[in-house]
């Protein structure tokens, strides 16, 4: 009966830790998900910046606005960097 008692108890704590484990599994392809998702965002946001700033770029560099450079510098990364200076 002590032998019966005790395979039981084992077996609930294996399955209590595989419950766990199951449960961390879920979280983190939730977690990865959340990333990827986030991670286009990101990258589609930088590409849009990007545009835009080209835009602005070679309209500032026409004839039209005489005296006005726009120097971009665009960099989609993971956190995009935009650096924008206009000067003459």
């Amino acid at each position: 009966m002590d032998r019966e008692r005790e395979w039981h108890s084992q077996d609930m704590k294996v399955q209590r830790q595989m419950a766990k484990i199951g449960r961390e599994s879920a979280r983190a392809s939730k977690d990865a998900a959340n990333w990827q998702k986030w991670s286009a965002i990101i990258a589609a946001g930088s590409v849009v910046v990007a545009v835009a700033l080209f835009t602005l770029d070679h309209f500032a560099s026409q004839d039209s606005a005489p005296g006005v450079l726009l120097s971009v510098t665009a960099t989609p990364t993971i956190a995009p960097t935009v650096e924008a200076t206009v000067g003459p």
